[in-house]
C-alpha cells in the first residue's frame, strides 16, 4: 500500500488501513501526483484521493450529491470540490472515516452504473489545468448546494 505524504497517526492513514481490508480495492499513488488514490483493482479510475492527513476528495457524482444534498449538508464535514462531481470530506474523527467509507460505497455504485466514462479532474488536477488558483476557484467549503441547471 502506497501512502505517500500521509502521516502514520493521521485520520487519513486510519481510513487507508480500513480500506485495505476491502476486497477488490486498489490503493496507489494518486493520479494527480498528490497523496493517495483509491479505486477498484479492475478499474483504472481513482474515485477517492487522500491529498492530506485530514482531507479526502471523493468523486461522488453530481447526481449522488444532488440526491444526498440535505444529508451531506447536515454532516458539517462534506463540501463540494472541483467541478461539482467531487466532494471533500474533512477527516477529524472516526465518525468522519465511517462517513467517508459509506460515501465511497455510494460512489462505487454510481460509477458502476456509468460504465467507463472518464472522471472529471480532482481539485489538484483542476487547479493545475486552470489559470485561477485553487483557493479562488473552489466552491465554498463544507456547504453543499444542490445543482441548478
Amino acid at each position: 500500500m502506497s501512502a505517500s505524504g500521509i502521516a502514520p497517526d493521521s485520520q487519513a492513514r486510519r481510513a487507508l488501513t480500513r480500506l485495505a481490508e476491502w476486497p477488490a480495492i486498489q490503493i496507489v499513488a494518486a493520479g494527480c501526483g498528490s497523496g493517495v488514490g483509491v479505486g477498484l483493482a479492475a478499474d483504472p479510475r481513482q474515485i477517492l484521493h487522500l491529498h492530506s492527513d485530514r482531507e479526502a476528495e471523493l468523486c461522488l457524482t453530481r447526481t449522488a450529491i444532488d440526491r444526498l444534498h440535505d444529508a451531506l449538508a447536515e454532516t458539517g464535514a462534506v463540501g463540494e470540490a472541483a467541478d461539482g462531481d467531487w466532494a471533500t470530506v474533512l477527516l477529524d474523527n472516526d465518525r468522519d472515516i465511517d462517513l467517508l467509507l459509506s460515501l465511497l460505497s455510494v460512489a462505487l455504485k454510481a460509477h458502476a452504473a456509468d460504465g467507463d466514462r472518464p472522471l472529471p479532474p480532482c481539485s489538484i488536477q483542476f487547479a493545475a489545468q486552470s489559470a485561477t488558483p485553487a483557493r479562488r476557484r473552489r466552491r465554498p467549503r463544507f456547504s453543499v448546494r444542490p445543482h441548478r441547471p
